[in-house]
């Protein structure tokens, strides 16, 4: 059916056994309507002779036909009728189309009275009982039996006039009175308030703007996005007008709108652009907006507002970092004195740390050579390089030093560290202000640790690697307790920016009880992902070679064995490829399988959302033929790869940093390449 319908040039849509036809024509004109009616039952006559050669019949009962105009040109489109067989139809004054009441002049007034029919016979049936209910139980009556009702197709009432709108507004105003128990002598606006119910005017817009942005963001069905057309300015702006309730979403803003200029060529008129900063408002006043209009809101004398003329944005970015505190909900302040400096010299500190470069040769790999390799002295390099700026992060009225100091060797270094709670708003602000670029994934590295262990060679291996390689921003490491011993003593030294994250370790995952510990460590990085962004590294995971190439994708993981690699995570905020694969815990969690939401799961995940992740084929875990002990006691070729995974419960033979300089192996050849910037053995 769908290609007689390109035939004739017409618009289609079926939903389960329902067909619906679409074309336009111009009214007042004869040849347009005269073209369009021929193309019409040209269609009718060769579907009903497609379905006579199916032995089917069109139902000519069930078939209507409307013609949205204006009342004006109503004249015009009168004479219309369409025929069917024998069956003449004219042209209804309105249509049923999946609940929703569609008028020939599309003022939609008939679906309003529908609806408000509905619901009012609703209300007078819940206010026959309302006495014997409490308020949360009216609440969700209401809720069930009208709110959804009226919710509904909102987004079709978006243009009607509010004359109309206002039965709607009556509607819900009765429904507020019922719930609360309201007079309908007493002014409305404040139930509606108390209730955080938009008035409907509002609701509309809401509603078309949550569409919009699911379709955006992929969480909604996919043709969806393909109907929206993003706007592209063929002109310079004339005033821009921004607001933001933090100064970080200021910063965030005035960057994207640089850099939103530079992409297009084009210039901001700074005499006529303002930025409006104001307070984040208790939850009582969330709806100012709604009732009283945005110029009272960012006026009223009880919220405290800047405007910064755009012209001064450098000026603004240099400044030290302020908030604007004028409300007891304020949710964090954050207050860096030297922030920029840190900011800036974070991302070369690393360099620091390593006077051999990098010289391996990716071209031979007969594993014959010899190099000489330097000692790793640990305290000499803390004693030549020992930082000398200490980053004091300001929030909540404490201040949390991010730096180094001289350690002793024997002492336990754990309490040095900077340690905030998961979710904490400080360290959302602090990673904000000095880990953002213009790459879709920050720069920055989790590992997450639940137990108490000794932090082993191959682990000192692995954080040098992403110190050399990766030259994160800051190492954040989840759970409840950190590594111990004397390699973590050395790491704690060589690295400024580790900041413990305490995160209390899941027993049960969404009321379903753990019994395999790893699934603890697999739910807290994805966690850890949605929420802040990142590189996700299992703390045997060793980089070889920079990252940068993959920080453009929304999500990046690696194939072992026909299945995804969780020991290896890349992805952007909130990325959609990670929600899936949150909802796969929530309602598909098998806690008797090892492997079936960390492998397999994530290997359906991307099979149905292909273009939210970027799949390396081993090159970030291990190759097919390389699982198990082997790389342990044989050489292979490993050039090509990002990262390999060490697997180092495979095995048990203490290795130390004199005894690799000799390990003649992949692995062994991979801790050299880490170490000394070169594979080949030592002499």
């Amino acid at each position: 059916m769908s290609l007689i319908c390109k035939k004739h040039g017409l618009e289609y849509h079926y939903y389960a056994d329902d067909g619906q036809l679409y074309l336009s024509f111009k009214p007042t004109c004869p040849v347009s309507k005269n073209d369009s009616l021929d193309r019409v039952q040209s269609f009718l006559a060769e579907i009903v002779t497609w379905m006579n050669n199916n032995m089917l019949k069109i139902n000519a009962d069930k078939t209507e036909v409307i013609i949205f105009t204006s009342q004006r040109n109503q004249q015009h489109v009168e004479t219309i009728t369409v025929t069917i067989g024998d069956e003449n139809i004219k042209p209804s004054n309105s249509v049923r189309n999946l609940g929703a009441i569609l008028d020939n002049n599309m003022t939609l007034e008939k679906h309003i009275n529908s609806v408000c029919r509905s619901c009012y016979g609703q209300l007078r049936q819940i206010g026959h009982i309302r006495k014997y209910l409490n308020t949360d139980a009216t609440k969700f009556l209401v809720n069930s039996l009208v709110t959804s009702r009226m919710d509904y197709c909102y987004a079709l009432l978006y243009g009607v006039p509010k004359t109309t709108l206002n039965k709607l507004q009556h509607l819900q105003n009765t429904a507020a009175r019922i719930i609360t128990g309201t007079s309908r002598f007493e002014h409305i606006t404040p139930v509606l308030k108390k209730l955080h119910w938009i008035p409907v005017v509002y609701r509309v817009d809401f509603k078309i703007l949550m569409q919009t942005y699911k379709a955006l963001h992929d969480q909604s069905p996919i043709y969806l996005k393909h109907l929206l057309a993003l706007y592209q300015p063929t002109r310079n702006f004339k005033a821009t007008l921004l607001l933001a309730e933090s100064k970080t979403d200021l910063r965030d803003a005035l960057n994207a709108m640089s850099e939103y200029c530079n992409i297009w060529n084009l210039v901001v008129n700074e005499a006529k652009t303002k930025v409006v900063v104001f307070s984040k408002s208790k939850p009582k006043d969330d709806f100012d907006f709604m009732y009283n209009g945005i110029s009272k809101v960012i006026t009223k004398e009880n919220r405290s507002s800047m405007f910064v003329d755009i012209s001064k944005m450098e000026t603004f970015r240099k400044q030290e970092y302020m908030y604007i505190d004028n409300s007891a909900h304020e949710t964090s302040k954050f207050n860096a004195s030297n922030s920029e400096i840190f900011c800036k010299v974070h991302s070369n500190w690393y360099q620091r740390y390593f006077s051999t470069k990098v010289t391996t040769n990716f071209s031979s790999w007969t594993f014959e050579e010899e190099q000489n390799c330097s000692s790793i002295n640990i305290t000499q390099y803390i004693q030549k390089i020992q930082p000398k700026l200490t980053f004091a992060l300001k929030c909540d009225g404490k201040t949390v030093q991010i730096g180094q100091t001289p350690f002793e060797d024997e002492k336990e270094l754990d309490g040095t560290i900077p340690c905030f709670n998961f979710g904490d708003k400080c360290l959302k602000a602090y990673l904000n202000k000095c880990c953002k670029d213009n790459r879709r994934v920050p720069n920055i590295v989790h590992y997450v640790s639940y137990k108490k262990s000794a932090f082993s060679f191959f682990d000192f291996v692995c954080f040098i690697s992403v110190i050399r390689f990766v030259r994160p921003c800051v190492i954040l490491i989840h759970g409840d307790a950190l590594p111990s011993g004397p390699f973590w003593n050395k790491m704690l030294k060589l690295s400024p920016n580790i900041i413990h994250v305490r995160q209390q370790p899941p027993n049960n995952i969404f009321g379903k009880a753990i019994l395999y510990k790893e699934h603890t460590g697999d739910f807290m990085r994805i966690e850890a992902l949605i929420l802040y962004g990142g590189i996700y590294l299992d703390t045997d995971t060793v980089i070889v070679k920079s990252l940068e190439p993959l920080r453009k994708y929304p999500c990046t993981m690696s194939k072992q064995g026909g299945y995804m690699a969780s020991s290896f995570i890349m992805a952007e905020k909130n990325a959609l490829f990670l929600r899936k694969w949150f909802d796969g815990y929530k309602y598909h969690y098998n806690n008797n399988s090892y492997v079936f939401n960390a492998m397999i799961y994530p290997n359906r995940i991307y099979k149905n959302f292909p273009d939210s992740i970027h799949v390396e084929n081993g090159t970030i875990s291990r190759l097919v033929n390389q699982i198990g002990p082997s790389v342990y006691e044989i050489n292979y070729n490993w050039a090509g790869i990002y990262g390999f995974h060490l697997f180092r419960r495979s095995y048990r033979k203490p290795i130390t940093v004199d005894s690799v300089k000799y390990f003649n192996s992949t692995v062994g050849s991979i801790c050299r390449h880490v170490l000394f910037g070169n594979k080949e053995l030592c002499f």
